[in-house]
């Protein structure tokens, strides 16, 4: 049987029995925060995804090369665009 039978039938039979009071008490809590959160943006806590990247010597290097493979082909096929090319990308 594998890992995720056994999750899978362990979770069937799991019994989860809750406390009115102590849904209530969770229920408060969550508001309460929501009213302290309200002001503060999405990702003020959260780091900015380029600086981390960019902490990395492979990661600033394979950014280099894939700006300079998409420059290369930039250049490479701006100068074999067409007419023909042009028309069968309208629609």
């Amino acid at each position: 049987m594998s890992s995720a039978d056994n999750l899978k039938k362990l979770i069937k039979n799991v019994k989860i029995k809750t406390n009115p009071e102590v849904n209530q008490a969770v229920l408060n809590s969550l508001l309460a925060q929501m009213d302290h959160t309200e002001g503060v943006p999405m990702n003020a806590g959260q780091r900015n995804i380029w600086k981390i990247l960019m902490r990395s010597k492979i990661t600033k290097l394979s950014t280099a090369a894939a700006i300079i493979m998409l420059a290369v082909l930039a250049i490479w096929y701006g100068g074999r665009i067409d007419e023909n090319d042009i028309e069968s990308l309208t629609i």
